[in-house]
């Protein structure tokens, strides 16, 4: 089992310090947008490997593409029922994630 989700970074408890949000949103308006440099900061801010982690995302070519590249596990929040890519782990909503392989 995963020890820790990122969930669009908001939405963890590793974040709810101002300095972090603070930095993760520097990030992102200094580069346009989630990507690789986001989840490095993530991952060195909680100290995890990213064998660790599984992170949740609704955009397929960043929150997916961006922590694949670091060899982060991820879930596709699919919410519009796409075509999903091969490979993908995809949800349809939050209580879906459950039921994925990260958590059996």
């Amino acid at each position: 089992m995963k020890k820790a989700i990122f969930l669009d970074f908001y939405g963890t408890v590793v974040f709810e310090d101002g300095e972090n949000i603070d930095k993760i949103s520097k990030i992102i308006q200094d580069t346009g947008g989630v990507n690789e440099e986001l989840f490095e900061y993530a991952l060195n801010a909680t100290g995890l490997k990213p064998e660790q982690v599984v992170h949740i995302g609704d955009s397929l070519s960043s929150d997916v593409k961006g922590a694949s590249a670091l060899g982060i596990d991820t879930i596709w929040l699919n919410r519009r029922n796409r075509e999903v890519p091969k490979g993908v782990c995809s949800v349809g909503n939050l209580l879906e994630v459950f039921k994925t392989r990260f958590f059996k």
